[in-house]
């Protein structure tokens, strides 16, 4: 065992302090050569090295026959003449001159190919292979041949069975691409991982020698079985924790144990490291698990990542993490490559604050901040290459991420993910953790993706389960781009657009979709396939394995037994090197295995909407000669790609003569971060040329942030220079190379002269140099859109910055969603304290100029009257005077166009003007023209819309400075322009349409920036804020008058500041999401859609006309709802609400409960008022499953409707609630509780109070539950119930309506009909006695003349009491009412019996109204008959059987005194 020295703090300082180079080695790969059917002949593809970047070609065998006429510069071909034994062959041609072919090839016959799988022996013999899945892929060159291997997880469906496995264990074997097992490993019974399969192993060649070392955690009782059959055991080979582990498969992680790290060789797996576990589950004098992760089952605690980091730019290190949800523990360990011993090179211990919790379920490695040496992008937070905290979101724990050159407009790189502890989703700067654009949502926003699907649009588009898709360019929902699938990219097809890789199912094929114009087209469906875990639907991995740059995907078969490579048979048109010799792709293909699998991204973008078309050369040193610190490129060195690349400020000289093929200097800086987002240090070296110039076919490359001092000197070469990044310094003459500069590249000159010089977005040219007047000649000058050119102007000398050009070219752009420049741009640049005279400056000399001149925008104009004239082939700034600010009025006389001190658009007391800062600006009905286009920034005092027509605000321009919008009249007024005035808006008329707002994180929109006074954003007489997209509300909103203001949103309008003031209705069908409370907002009407409170309470009154109130916090404030009006309220779980309900409106709440496997708990205490309700309530449930509704209240329904739908039960707590009418299906429920352990007593409830007859076709449940029938009307019960508490029919009639019910229908408990009270109907009584009081009746029947019906007592007793009566009706002798199992009857009062009208009753009919064991007459009992007319009489001498029979007058035999009616 080798065991890991801890040198601390000295050896990082000795580590960080000496020389290190920043450039890294690329893997040696083979050719990739890869055939396929195509049409009828074949499609080959294969790699372009990156260190063939430059002048390399191709030439293609067929059989030993070149195939094209000229060298290939793509690495693709579609051969229409090959067959399926066609054998291929490339050669490289460097520099013309062919290298050696490539080893011989043949078609994958079916498209792919199949890797088979080795039969699964287990430890005890048995070939076990049936039990085995395969899962997740890892990829790397384990043998040096130049092709991946493929390291499988084979997982054992039993491997967590403690009782009745032994054996079986999850595996990890390694293949060659033809199929032979190198080695395996059995992981034991203490590797087991819950649902995510946390047992993961990757590749990467950390000691240099062209293999891949493996790398592992591993757990006692583990097998490593080498690739020479031999076998090594890991730690104690009897320990088995799995009996420690619970039963839920979501909850099985081993937690105890011990954990060793695992460092072999990746061909023979041979050990060269086995050390206890660097980062361990507690440390010393830790002993809860629980304490220290906040579970005790090992979920948090079994959370890992690997990866390979350049922390230093030119070594890779081993980077370990653990941890999720709460702490993250982090190291990174550096290999000696002779000895393999590991030395820690720093360790992150969690600093808590911002920082703890903010990793996700995976991660990644990405050079964010450019200086060449790569962070670990870990969710929420990025961790820097020097062990500290480089910056952080503190917006948690998140499932998905994705980091790339995700908007190529801005510098360096971004970073999309979703959130679960602070939902639902952000985009940001990957470096600084500035947030471009957010989405606040409540609930875990699981999904996120981000790519470039689509030319529609510039840059990339994300979205995640909870957003729409996003420009991450414009930092704004797109319209008309359709929903995707939110899982991998993948480059599958011709273009530069990535496409969308997922399943069609759970665990199902593997699926391709395009994004086509509007829509979503599949051009790919796997064949016999499935993807891994899950709903996850990962592939086992994808990455560029083999062939040309675009991307394979490895696949299990459906029956476990192979592994499937597909590659695409697509040809493209564009030269790509190996995505695999990109420095960020290269490290996912180390990582892309872990935890929730992610997608590999680049470290660039690539597009041809963008016309960003060539990758940046690789950050390599294969093929490249180094040149170190007062080194000289001298002639030796002709026709070699020279390099200058380390890591301190450098001198190096040129000698004369000299002519490498490429002089590379890749001059780094070093961005650091401090574990403060405040404090990211950035430093930046510098390289200084001197010497003589470059002559020959020479290339110039600059790569890299920091500086490039060259030599005043002539460089005659006649290759390109190429600025990819950092600043140059030149004076000299270039007058054989074009000068090309990348976005964000900065060029100074003073007296430079030059070929040509190309301008990309955002790169600056600054003639004469910084704060000098200077100037620069070129032949031509190409300043594509968002161009910097950077002139000093010294006002009082009327001097500037002169360009010297013969030709110059302007390009710009039109699109909607764009990044902030779509045309070049002149910014002046003034000495300190200095001002811009009023003077005609010369700034360029052109000969001819191809574009529009007074498209150039431009910046620094101190306020100025600014424009450019092209005369007689001389450019000059014209800079004027201006009128001082006044009130204007907006008529549009000379066009649509609202600029700075141009178009004469406006009246100024009379006269024709034009617009100058801080104007007041009047757009009225007196206009011409209504679609008003806004050009540049445009600073006002006020903007006054006050109009019937309508008007639209549009264009690029944007209204800024201390502006306030005023807006009045009927109209309405459109605004697209994203504008930053911070004097706040005022709606007092009409509409005003937006699709953006301000917000914490965005700092414009269409109504300006934030404003944190809500006076400074008010709405009032009725007027209406409108939104056609999601937009974010970052500025509070008060509402003023008796009629208030309306907000009409189509999409999600978060509202994250305060509403405040009178009346604010909600119209429209989209959501609106408050973040903050609305107690000082008297009544929202909520007449639309949804609003969903997430603070306090939305409004103190809230009135429902239409649409949904959801609270997800516990609220107080009052729900109204109006005569005729319905909407539905949601509540939250563990949230208490002591709301009053008023109004006559219809309400449906929904109460939420807590679930868990095989649970369910009320947690949700609803402590209403509705005693003032007079409307319709109707109890949901969140929780379909459960259904129950928790009152916590005694104030009652008393002037109201309570409609119980199926499947809801009311509860309460042991509390007297009164309903006024009850109607629907479901139950009246029993008591309810909030927390485990408590218990409460028995509820009663009272139904009827409203006086009116209704129908219930539910039933009463509950242990204890009392029932009392209140009011003069009649409830109908169609339901059984099983309460068993005491019933009681206090006034009115409760009508029984049943027969073919199985179970009592008015619960277990006595059963009391009141005086003046009557129970009839049909159906079942299970009570435990009956009992009628003296003017209650009991009747069978369920309406007073039902001529049948029956009711049943289920052998209980009935107790007619004196002054009770017991009514039957007869409408034949085969057709009457009747009792029936009654245990004993006793009739003491009165037996009343109605004969229909008309009916005729035969001598001998008999009637048996009852029957029962017993039944008792007394002396109070009376006898009030119909009297049968037809010398017919009543015999009531068997009455005690429940007989009455019809006989001749005379012969009766009456035992009771009888009334004849």
């Amino acid at each position: 065992m080798i065991i890991m020295k801890k040198l601390g703090l000295l050896f990082v300082s000795l580590v960080i302090s000496c020389v290190a180079m920043a450039q890294r080695v690329t893997d040696k790969l083979d050719r990739g050569l890869v055939a396929l059917p195509s049409g009828t002949g074949n499609f080959v593809s294969w790699r372009i090295m990156g260190e063939e970047y430059y002048d390399v070609e191709y030439n293609l065998y067929r059989d030993g026959v070149k195939l094209n006429s000229v060298p290939l510069k793509v690495s693709n071909y579609t051969d229409t003449k090959g067959t399926s034994s066609s054998k291929y062959q490339v050669a490289a041609v460097v520099r013309g001159v062919e290298q050696e072919k490539c080893a011989e090839v043949t078609r994958w016959n079916n498209g792919y190919l199949d890797i088979p799988m080795q039969p699964v022996i287990n430890r005890n013999g048995q070939n076990v292979t049936s039990n085995y899945t395969l899962n997740d892929v890892s990829l790397a060159d384990v043998d040096g041949d130049g092709i991946s291997e493929f390291i499988v997880k084979r997982n054992s469906n039993t491997a967590k069975e403690y009782s009745t496995n032994k054996y079986d264990f999850h595996r990890l074997e390694c293949y060659t691409i033809t199929g032979k097992r190198l080695w395996y490993i059995d992981l034991g019974p203490n590797m087991i991982s819950g649902p995510d399969e946390q047992y993961d192993i990757v590749g990467y060649d950390w000691d240099g020698d062209g293999k891949a070392e493996m790398l592992l955690r591993g757990a006692d009782n583990m097998i490593i079985h080498k690739a020479d059959g031999e076998t090594v055991e890991i730690g104690n080979m009897n320990f088995d924790s799995r009996n420690t582990l619970q039963s839920d498969a979501n909850m099985a992680y081993t937690h105890t144990g011990n954990e060793f790290l695992l460092y072999l060789n990746g061909e023979t797996a041979e050990p060269y490291v086995t050390m206890p576990y660097p980062l361990p589950r507690l440390e010393k004098g830790q002993t809860d698990l629980n304490a220290v992760w906040g579970d005790g089952y090992g979920h948090r605690s079994t959370k890992h990542y690997f990866a390979a980091p350049y922390l230093d730019g030119r070594r890779p290190s081993i980077f370990l993490g653990r941890g999720a949800y709460t702490i993250h523990k982090m190291c990174a360990l550096d290999v000696n490559p002779e000895t393999h011993e590991l030395t820690q090179r720093w360790r992150w211990d969690d600093p808590g604050g911002a920082w703890r919790g903010q990793g996700y379920h995976n991660f990644g490695i990405a050079d964010v901040d450019l200086d060449g040496r790569d962070e670990i992008v870990f969710g929420s937070m990025v961790i820097d290459d020097n062990g500290k905290g480089l910056s952080t979101t503190g917006l948690g724990h998140g499932d998905a991420q994705h980091t790339g050159d995700l908007d190529p407009y801005r510098w360096g790189l971004e970073h999309f993910a979703c959130n679960e502890d602070r939902p639902a989703m952000n985009y940001r700067n990957a470096t600084t953790s500035k947030i471009y654009y957010r989405l606040v949502g409540t609930g875990d926003d699981g999904r996120a993706l981000c790519g470039n699907f689509t030319n529609s649009y510039p840059g990339c588009v994300g979205k995640s389960a909870s957003s729409g898709v996003i420009s991450t360019v414009a930092d704004k929902v797109l319209p008309g781009v359709p929903g995707f699938d939110l899982n991998f990219r993948i480059y599958w097809d011709g273009d530069l657009c990535e496409e969308i890789l997922n399943s069609p199912g759970t665990e199902k094929e593997a699926k391709i979709d395009k994004i086509v114009g509007n829509g979503v087209n599949r051009i790919f469906t796997s064949s016999g396939c499935k993807m891994n875990n899950w709903s996850k639907n990962n592939p086992g991995a994808t990455g560029d394995i083999i062939g040309d740059w675009r991307e394979e995907m490895v696949l299990r078969t459906g029956d476990n037994a192979k592994l499937r490579i597909y590659t695409t048979s697509t040809p493209t048109p564009h030269r790509i090197y190996t995505l695999w010799h990109d420095h960020q792709y290269r490290q996912a293909m180390v990582w892309q295995s872990m935890g929730y699998n992610q997608p590999p991204h680049l470290s660039y973008f690539l597009g041809e909407l963008e016309g960003i078309t060539v990758a940046p050369p690789p950050l390599t040193m294969t093929g490249r000669t180094e040149v170190s610190n007062n080194g000289t490129v001298g002639t030796d060195l002709n026709g070699k790609h020279v390099i200058v690349c380390e890591t301190n400020d450098m001198t190096v000289s040129i000698a004369e003569g000299a002519s490498p093929h490429v002089l590379t200097f890749n001059v780094p800086s070093w961005v650091q971060g401090t574990t403060n987002n405040n404090n990211i240090i950035y430093d930046k070296y510098t390289y200084t040329v001197d010497g003589a110039g470059l002559t020959g076919d020479a290339r110039l490359v600059k790569q890299g942030e920091g500086v490039l001092n060259l030599p005043a000197v002539a460089m005659a070469h006649t290759g390109n220079t190429d600025i990819w990044g950092g600043l140059v310094n030149f004076n000299g003459t270039m007058k054989h190379s074009k000068l090309w500069l990348n976005r964000f590249a900065e060029f100074n000159t003073d007296g430079g002269v030059f070929r040509g010089i190309e301008m990309e977005y955002a790169s600056i040219l600054r003639p004469g140099g910084l704060n000098k007047v200077g100037e620069v000649s070129t032949d031509t000058l190409n300043l594509n859109f968002g161009a910097i050119v950077e002139l000093d102007v010294i006002g009082a000398s009327k001097a500037s910055d002169v360009i010297k050009a013969k030709h110059i070219v302007i390009e710009t752009k039109s699109w909607e969603y764009g990044p902030e420049y779509l045309t070049p741009v002149i910014r002046l640049v003034l000495p300190e304290g200095g001002d811009l005279e009023t003077a005609s400056y010369l700034i360029a000399e052109a000969e001819s100029i191809e574009g529009d001149l007074d498209a150039i925008k431009l910046e620094g104009t101190c306020g100025k009257k600014c424009s450019l004239k092209h005369e007689d082939g001389k450019i000059y700034l014209v800079v004027e005077g201006v009128r001082g600010a006044s009130l204007v009025l907006w008529n549009g006389q000379n066009g649509a166009i609202w600029n700075y001190a141009s178009d004469m658009n406006f009246m100024n007391n009379g006269d024709a003007s034009y617009f100058v800062e801080n104007d007041k600006v009047s757009f009225t009905d007196d206009a011409t023209a209504f679609n008003v286009e806004l050009v540049g920034e445009l600073p006002c005092d006020t903007v006054f819309v006050d109009n019937t027509t309508a008007y639209t605000f549009g264009g690029g321009g944007s209204i800024t400075g201390g502006a306030t919008l005023v807006k009045s009249g009927t109209g309405r007024l459109t605004i697209s322009t994203d504008n930053t005035y911070t004097g706040g808006n005022r709606i007092s008329g009409g509409v005003v349409s937006v699709s953006s707002l301000s917000n914490e994180n965005q700092a414009y929109g269409n109504l300006g920036a934030v404003t944190t006074d809500p006076l400074h954003f008010v709405i009032e007489n009725g007027a209406t804020l409108q939104t056609s997209a999601a937009v974010q509300m970052g500025s509070p909103i008060r509402f003023e008058g008796e009629e208030g203001g309306a907000i009409s949103n189509s999409h999600d309008f978060a509202m994250n500041k305060p509403f405040s003031g009178t009346v604010m209705s909600k119209r429209g069908t989209g959501w609106l999401k408050t973040y903050s409370s609305g107690a000082n907002l008297n009544r929202m009407i909520i007449a639309g859609g949804t609003v969903q409170n997430n603070s306090g309470v939305a409004a103190r009154v809230v009135e429902m006309h239409t649409g949904s109130l959801i609270d997800n916090v516990g609220t107080n404030n009052e729900i109204n709802v109006p005569e005729g009006k319905n909407g539905s309220w949601t509540t939250a779980n563990r949230q208490t609400y002591s709301n009053k309900i008023t109004g006559t409106g219809k309400l449906t709440v929904y109460c939420a409960t807590e679930s868990g496997s095989g649970w369910v708990a009320t947690r949700t205490p609803l402590k209403l008022n509705t005693s003032g309700f007079e409307g319709t309530l109707i109890p949901q449930a969140t929780n379909s499953s459960d259904g129950r509704f928790t009152l916590d209240s005694s104030s009652g329904i008393a002037n109201g409707v309570m409609n119980i739908p199926n499947g809801i039960t009311v509860q309460n707590t042991g509390k007297v609630y009164t309903i006024g009418e009850l109607t629907g299906n479901g139950m009246l429920g029993g008591g309810c509780t909030f927390s485990n352990g408590a218990s409460v007593g028995a509820n009663t409830w009272k139904v009827g109070s409203l006086n009116t007859d209704f129908i219930f076709a539910g039933s009463i449940t509950g242990s204890g539950t009392v029932f009392e029938k209140l009011g003069s009307g009649m409830m109908t019960m169609s339901g059984t119930s099983d309460f068993t508490g005491k019933a009681t029919i206090s006034k009115g009639t409760l009508c029984l309506n049943k027969s073919t019910a199985k179970s009592g229908m008015l619960g277990t408990g006595s059963l009391s009909v009141g005086k003046g009270a009557t129970l009839c109907g049909v159906g079942l009584l299970d009570n435990s006695s009956v009992s009628v009081a003296d003017g209650g009746v009991l009747r069978p029947g369920v309406k007073e003349t039902a001529t049948s019906g029956t009711l049943k007592f289920n052998g209980h007793n009935v107790v007619i009491n004196n002054g009770a009566t017991l009514r039957f009706y007869i409408g034949s002798r085969s057709l009457y009412t009747k009792l029936t199992d009654v245990g004993s009857l006793s009739l003491r009062g009165t037996l009343k019996v109605e004969v229909r009208e008309g009916a005729t009753l035969e001598e001998g009919a008999e009637f048996q109204l009852w029957t029962s064991n017993s039944t008792n007459t007394s002396t109070t009992t009376v006898f009030e008959l119909d009297s049968i007319g037809g010398g017919l009489v009543w015999d009531t001498s068997n009455i005690e059987s429940g007989i009455l029979r019809v006989v001749k007058e005379g012969t009766a035999i009456n035992m009771h005194h009888c009334f004849l009616l």
